[in-house]
């Protein structure tokens, strides 16, 4: 069977640092220098499954189980399945609203809508550059949205790829995003795109592979502030370090169905959405990983950190919402 290989090199990355303005997304304090976090993985890790998250859940937008395409406030405004969030730098939220094609910005709680074409169908994960690029997983192929202009992103000579994931860098110049790749066996590798829809911002390598097809799959993706990658398959977490190695985060665990993942910005405190909860994957440097529950059936779909990390955005694709939960 054809096996696929390609190797990652390292990425450069700054700091960006911007001020925000809500209280749910206070601005982040100064940040020292981090250390790659291959250093928080110990030899043997453990899975310690906390009780059932006990995290309350409110709703940021939308009305639960009430679906439709209305820009308002709160309550009053309308989703249709959204999936992917992203928290710009200035507190505002990204929300990739499946079945209405568009991408709403939320304000404060006041909903609008940035972009809403036809082409935008079954979306996922989305994310944004400091230029303004918007980056969305649609339909198996990755767009670009930038000043009016849809850029649908195909791979040449790979009829059997589609995308799982996207993130911005570091530096927030270019995006991450997972290609999944089937050919009579199956591959997850990464692949990075700047803004203009130029490759070659850097390079990604082999995440995990199968020699059956459409055993692996990507799901989302993450990254720190030393440009670490974090990425989900359906069923496992991997770390690709800006150093180039690949970690398999908590090897033993089975995870049902991973659907996105929300890393802080220095790698330790790890959010997935699986089966519709969320839960933490904790990491130090002398401690077992740990797995417990923040939130259990809650249905979540697609997860986002606030700039201070003190709030943890969500949405349900299944209930039309767009909700948050306070982090200790």
């Amino acid at each position: 069977m054809k096996k696929i290989s390609i190797f990652l090199f390292a990425v450069s990355a700054t700091l960006l640092f911007a001020c925000k303005r809500s209280d749910d997304v206070t601005p982040a304090s100064s940040h020292e220098a981090i250390p790659d976090s291959t250093s928080l993985s110990p030899t043997s890790t453990m899975q310690v499954t906390a009780a059932l998250g006990a995290a309350i859940p409110s709703v940021v937008a939308g009305t639960k189980d009430h679906a439709g395409y209305v820009n308002a406030s709160g309550a009053s405004a309308r989703f249709n399945q959204p999936y992917g969030i992203f928290v710009n730098p200035d507190g505002t939220l990204l929300v990739a609203d499946q079945r209405n094609g568009a991408v709403r910005k939320i304000t404060s709680g006041v909903v609008s809508t940035v972009v809403k074409n036809s082409n935008l169908v079954h979306m996922s994960n989305l994310a944004r550059t400091s230029d303004g690029a918007i980056a969305v997983n649609n339909g198996g192929t990755t767009v670009l949205y930038k000043n009016g202009i849809l850029n649908p992103i195909h791979k040449i000579g790979c009829p059997h790829c589609n995308t799982g994931g996207v993130s911005k860098s570091a530096d927030s110049s270019f995006f991450w995003y997972a290609d999944n790749l089937y050919d009579f066996s199956s591959v997850v590798y990464l692949e990075s795109i700047r803004p203009d829809g130029t490759f070659g911002a850097g390079a990604g390598g082999a995440i995990a592979e199968s020699d059956d097809e459409n055993i692996v799959a990507a799901t989302a993706v993450s990254t720190t502030l030393n440009d670490n990658k974090f990425i989900t398959l359906t069923n496992g977490v991997y770390e690709v370090t800006h150093a180039g190695a690949v970690v398999n985060i908590l090897s033993p665990t089975t995870f049902g169905n991973l659907t996105d993942i929300a890393a802080n910005k220095d790698g330790t405190k790890l959010y997935v959405a699986d089966q519709g909860d969320i839960k933490l994957i904790t990491r130090c440097a002398s401690c077992p990983t740990k797995l417990t529950v923040v939130a259990s059936h809650v249905d979540a779909s697609g997860l986002a950190l606030s700039n201070s990390e003190k709030v943890l955005f969500f949405t349900s694709s299944k209930h039309h919402t767009v909700n948050k939960i306070n982090l200790p």
